[in-house]
């Protein structure tokens, strides 16, 4: 693991060149890696870990658009898509890549499945960093990781594609097999990451909720990202406005705790405003629409 100093921040970055997929192939080469949803980030994660080698299997309802689409996919049912149960009693890592509502909703189907040194995997640390109130708390036995890629995952699956990878970030709340760090790296570069920046469950679901309030400032926001990624190493990771456009920045990791604190000063020129934002998101300000709607 590198240290890499961006914009000032000392990074803890891992590298395809460092940790190559061969690496990571032999670490989960005993693994059946349940990718739970396929919606925003499942086709593209599954599929970069199917074309990679990995051994991949997909939950979904069956009879819905999304179970169409993963057997237009390539995904046979029967052999490799299942009904959420029972990929998840056939998984021993089970990526939770539903949306934050649906994951409170079909948690009791999954937990009952997560044995003792399985590994539970999310995209977004949401339901985890507010567990208390999602209700979605792991087994102390099984460890508890997250990749989150710098983008959709159209965007993972189309970078793959060219030969090229969309960087994460990561994160362990959870270790119980002494094993999460080799495995969430691995996963992390399986599923198509290019750099992976070490985070937190919580600077990673603060900083998105944050982000999301600041959606309407996105002609400040533009100017803040294009000002501070004019470095040599950008881009690093990268911000959708307005659903089209891609701007790079310089830290990708720390971006999620820099757009929540540095960056929303720079917008509106207001420290008031941006800590009474996330004191808000802190607070589960946020956190309370997303359960109920």
């Amino acid at each position: 693991m590198a240290i890499m100093n961006f914009g000032g921040v000392d990074e803890n970055v891992v590298t395809r060149e460092e940790f190559p997929l061969e690496k990571a192939r032999e670490i989960l080469k005993d693994e059946t890696i349940a990718v739970i949803g396929y919606g925003v980030q499942g086709p593209g994660q599954s599929m970069n870990l199917r074309d990679n080698g990995f051994n991949v299997i997909v939950g979904q309802r069956k009879g819905s658009k999304t179970w169409d689409k993963a057997v237009a996919d390539g995904w046979v049912p029967g052999e490799t898509l299942f009904e959420i149960e029972e990929a998840c009693q056939r998984g021993t890592i089970i990526e939770y890549l539903l949306s934050d509502a649906a994951q409170i909703e079909v948690w009791p189907k999954v937990k009952k499945h997560l044995t003792a040194g399985k590994t539970l995997y999310f995209s977004h640390g949401f339901a985890i960093t507010y567990k208390e109130r999602t209700g979605i708390v792991p087994p102390a036995d099984v460890d508890v990781v997250l990749v989150a890629p710098k983008g959709s995952g159209t965007s993972l699956r189309r970078m793959f594609l060219q030969g090229r990878g969309l960087n994460s970030s990561y994160a362990i709340f959870q270790d119980a097999t002494g094993h999460a760090k080799e495995k969430v790296i691995a996963l992390g570069i399986g599923v198509g990451s290019g750099y992976l920046f070490e985070t937190t469950f919580k600077r990673e679901v603060y900083s998105d909720l944050t982000g999301d309030s600041h959606g309407g400032h996105s002609r400040y926001f533009r100017r803040t990202i294009r000002h501070t990624a004019r470095t040599r190493t950008q881009p690093f990771g990268s911000i959708q406005r307005n659903g089209r456009r891609t701007y790079p920045i310089t830290d990708a990791s720390c971006r999620r705790k820099r757009y929540g604190l540095d960056v929303c000063q720079l917008l509106d020129n207001s420290p008031a405003r941006s800590s009474r934002l996330v004191e808000k998101v802190s607070r589960c300000y946020q956190t309370r629409i997303r359960i109920t709607v």
